[in-house]
């Protein structure tokens, strides 16, 4: 069966469940790894390993720089940190980088190097009914693409995009934090000259007083004005 068969026939049971962890894995998870390339040989079930846990499945045993594990739960079991972290361990004990966590419906792939909180550690998820997200992710953990180094890869590129992201979040928060550096001194400067020339606009003796005194006494019809009548018009 091609692994987009095994997919449609995985998500028929979104409406016929499995009923405990053993039937997920034999319904579900088991029928997929093999349509991604696994022989029976490159999955050991339950195989107690160097410090005597024992991982749901070690995926590819017999190529050490390639081997990761993948721990299940039950069709009807939410995906949470407790799961995660006893995924995660199996690859602490055994110097192992990659581990698959899933519980038939949803599937996430793990990066044990990154040394950040668990959420930080996840590098992709799919759900067996999003067909070309669970086909791509199968893909990329398929026997084949992951002896071509897919894992490594698709870590890299994780790593890529979160640089870029954290780049582009400083650049935007500097652009930030200008345009309200540079609001803030607009206000400042604006009550500045408010003050400043309300102090000006109504001091009879300021030079500006004088000088709008002057220019007022070359208009027709105010040519009288005094100093002292203008201050007074602008101290209202």
């Amino acid at each position: 069966m091609t692994l987009e068969d095994q997919i449609s026939d995985a998500q028929t049971h979104v409406i016929d469940p499995p009923k405990n962890e053993s039937n997920t894995c034999d319904w579900i998870i088991y029928p997929l790894l093999l349509a991604a390339g696994y022989v029976y040989r490159d999955i050991h079930s339950r195989i107690a390993d160097g410090a005597g846990m024992y991982p749901d499945y070690t995926i590819l045993p017999d190529h050490r720089s390639a081997t990761f594990y993948l721990e299940a739960k039950a069709w009807n079991i939410p995906l949470d940190d407790q799961h995660v972290k006893q995924a995660l361990n199996y690859a602490n004990q055994n110097g192992k980088r990659f581990v698959v966590l899933t519980n038939g419906q949803n599937w996430r792939l793990y990066d044990n190097a990154i040394q950040e909180i668990l959420a930080r550690k996840l590098l992709s998820g799919a759900a067996i009914s999003d067909t070309p997200r669970i086909t791509e992710f199968l893909t990329i953990i398929s026997k084949s693409c992951v002896l071509q180094g897919s894992l490594e890869q698709t870590a890299a590129e994780v790593n890529q995009q979160r640089l870029q992201a954290a780049r582009e979040s400083r650049e935007q928060k500097d652009r930030e934090e200008e345009l309200e550096r540079i609001r803030k001194r607009q206000v400042e400067v604006d009550e500045l000259l408010d003050r400043t020339f309300r102090e000006l606009l109504i001091d009879s003796e300021s030079k500006m007083v004088a000088w709008i005194t002057d220019n007022s006494r070359m208009v027709e019809g105010i040519d009288y004005i005094s100093a002292a009548e203008v201050s007074a018009g602008f101290d209202t």
